[in-house]
């Protein structure tokens, strides 16, 4: 965790007013700023309306909006008897599936509440919400880690499905209730950003993570977080 700490903060000393005093424009992110690094790789075009008959890992769908996430393989199959390769498919897809609507919702609570707490302006809530979110939700993507189970886990296919259409499901209604960088002030109450997407209260994710720790690895402890010497506070 360390590693993703320090990236973090040198993405904010990049561009900061709060750690880096007052320098003008950044390159912080120096790629599109289109919210969410998900959904962009499977080539599928715009957000992926037709099923298909999907390849290896399945018919994913990586935009919570546009269905719900299904892979092709028998819901009875065991996780474990997934090839290394397919479970590993299966997995970056869930977990790209689930961040592009959490991912943006996620890091607009974590980076506007750093904000907030810090005591900034509005326009300067808003100005640099805008610039490090994106790079917040690329940094969470790229911490993704999908590490084939141990043999002891009995999960089976139609069990993860459920869990990661269950967080996805969260996640779109944390993306609908999350306000916009450019809606907030330094009156607006944001949610803990621990408190979202927790794997213990959604679905059937609590008894899938204990048969099965970690298999569906949301990075969203990757980064610093506010409460616990983050970002805004440049520890």
């Amino acid at each position: 965790m360390p590693g993703y700490r320090q990236t973090l903060l040198a993405l904010f000393c990049a561009g900061s007013w709060l750690l880096a005093g007052a320098c003008g424009g950044t390159s912080a992110s120096s790629g599109s700023d289109d919210d969410g690094a998900a959904g962009t790789e499977n080539g599928s075009g715009s957000g992926g309306a037709d099923n298909g008959s999907g390849g290896t890992g399945g018919n994913q769908q990586p935009n919570g909006s546009a269905g719900e996430f299904s892979v092709d393989y028998p819901d009875d199959t065991r996780v474990v008897d997934l090839s290394d390769e397919d479970y590993i498919a299966v997995c970056e897809a869930a977990v790209e599936y689930v961040l592009n609507d959490a991912g943006p919702a996620f890091c607009t609570a974590y980076i506007g509440g750093s904000l907030i707490e810090s005591g900034a302006t509005d326009e300067q809530i808003r100005s640099q919400c805008a610039l490090f979110v994106p790079a917040c939700v690329a940094q969470v993507a790229a911490a993704t880690n999908c590490t084939p189970p141990e043999a002891e886990c009995t999960a089976t296919v139609g069990e993860m499905e459920a869990c990661v259409n269950a967080l996805g499901e969260a996640g779109d209604e944390i993306s609908e209730t999350m306000p916009e960088c450019a809606d907030l002030t330094s009156d607006t109450t944001l949610p803990d950003a621990t408190s979202l997407l927790a794997m213990d209260q959604i679905g059937n994710c609590a008894e899938l993570e204990q048969q099965c720790p970690g298999i569906v690895p949301l990075p969203l402890d990757a980064l610093p977080l506010p409460g616990a010497g983050g970002a805004a506070a440049g520890g």
